[in-house]
């Protein structure tokens, strides 16, 4: 998928996988209809075959009439339009009419999507992928990572762009890491306990990073930490990195700021003994709601269980957020969650200071936040943290979002033009 070019294919369609698969993820970020978990699509199919790809209902037609065609590309070519209109709010600020200012930033995988996060909007950069620099054959040079992070720098500043160190193993493997097959690869050698394994790959990456620093305002962030000693032992790593860079005369700013990843249970039970130690949350909800939840994302089987609605999830969320604010420091969501205009009024009520998202979805929030009172979404919050039950939560959302935004939602879920998001 990082290396597919936007030029040549139309689509992607996955025998395997779900929607928060990076397979997905990256899908969107590259602007593809894209399903996923199509079971046994391959055995129906030769090349050649004509197929429609509808990105926004999830559904794969094969061998479709003329007919059928014609009223596919209409549609698309309607839903496009209304996004377009959308997309003219881009330079508007996303502020509450009750006055509540929230910052709208951009995932985006690799450095020219800083392109389409501007396109779309966006105030900052709120997770740069990195992994996908290592993807290939060899260790990106340190020099090339420089590069590549001044690309996304310079064209943010003065915004900020958080970029996060390289997060690999589990659903994205490099041939850069012999990992060997684990038995769990969710919970095994991956994100930042690779990283502080291969040590010098960790550090040249550290450097790149602070070299880059100079052309911008950078936030570093670290992911997957799960206990204070992988904290001190990621900080002590970027202090070894400052110091090669000055006995070498090379500058670096100041002014960088350092987070972490909410993504472990564990760190978010800890959340405010680390706030104490770091300058800003983010929030990582795709794994946070695996591991609370025991549902493998990429499991298509148990693809019911994964719910960002759970009251579970919701609880430790306002944890969260609560701890990190008594002591001083702004949250970040930077998961998939945040990029779900459904869930937009939720994280208003639990008062993130930022929300990251796919530059596709950065339109429909922008025009939900700015029409949204959040007063009246604080009450939503509220109510739904004395729910214990999710599905009952889930319909409480439904109905509330499509009483407010008819357009976007019904009383089943979003409407056609938010579900390619």
């Amino acid at each position: 998928m990082a290396n597919l070019s936007r030029d040549s294919v139309g689509a992607v369609v996955v025998e395997v996988g779900t929607k928060t698969s990076h397979t997905a993820i990256m899908a969107r970020a590259l602007e593809l209809p894209a399903v996923v978990g199509v079971d046994k699509l391959l055995n129906e199919l030769g090349a050649g075959d004509r197929i429609i790809v509808d990105g926004y209902r999830g559904q794969v037609m094969i061998h479709p009439t003329e007919q059928k065609v014609r009223n596919a590309l209409a549609r698309s070519q309607g839903l496009r339009s209304r996004a377009l209109a959308l997309a003219d709010e881009r330079t508007l600020p996303a502020v509450t009419t009750d006055g509540y200012s929230l910052t709208l930033s951009a995932n985006i995988e690799l450095a020219d999507d800083v392109d389409t996060a501007l396109k779309y909007g966006a105030e900052g950069i709120g997770l740069f992928r990195t992994e996908f620099l290592f993807m290939g054959r060899r260790v990106p040079s340190e020099g090339f990572q420089r590069k590549c992070y001044q690309r996304v720098l310079k064209a943010m500043s003065p915004r900020p762009a958080t970029i996060r160190t390289m997060d690999l193993g589990a659903d994205k493997n490099s041939q850069l890491f012999p990992l060997g097959k684990e038995p769990n690869p969710a919970m095994g050698l991956r994100s930042i306990r690779l990283s502080l394994k291969y040590r010098n790959v960790f550090l040249g990456q550290l450097r790149a990073l602070l070299r880059a620093s100079v052309s911008g305002s950078l936030h570093l962030l670290f992911p997957m930490i799960s206990c204070q000693k992988e904290l001190r032992e990621a900080l002590a790593a970027l202090e070894e990195a400052k110091e090669q860079l000055r006995a070498k005369g090379q500058a670096f700013s100041q002014e960088i700021k350092v987070g972490i990843m909410i993504e472990v249970p564990s760190a978010a039970v800890l959340a405010r003994e680390f706030a104490r130690e770091v300058d800003f949350f983010s929030i990582g909800t795709n794994d946070l709601i695996q591991y609370l939840l025991a549902a493998d994302r990429q499991n298509e089987r148990v693809a019911y269980l994964y719910n960002p609605l759970h009251v579970s999830v919701l609880r430790l969320l306002q944890q969260v957020v609560s701890s990190a604010h008594d002591e001083g420091i702004p949250v970040n969501m930077c998961g998939e969650m945040a990029g779900n205009p459904e869930y937009i009024h939720i994280l208003l009520g639990l008062g993130l200071d930022e929300v990251s998202m796919n530059p596709l979805a950065l339109p429909y929030v922008r025009h939900i936040v700015r029409n949204t009172n959040r007063a009246e979404a604080i009450e939503l919050t509220n109510r739904l943290m004395l729910m214990s039950d999710s599905e009952s939560i889930g319909k409480e959302v439904r109905t509330w979002m499509a009483s407010l935004f008819p357009d976007f939602f019904t009383l089943d879920g979003p409407s056609d033009i938010l579900g390619g998001l």
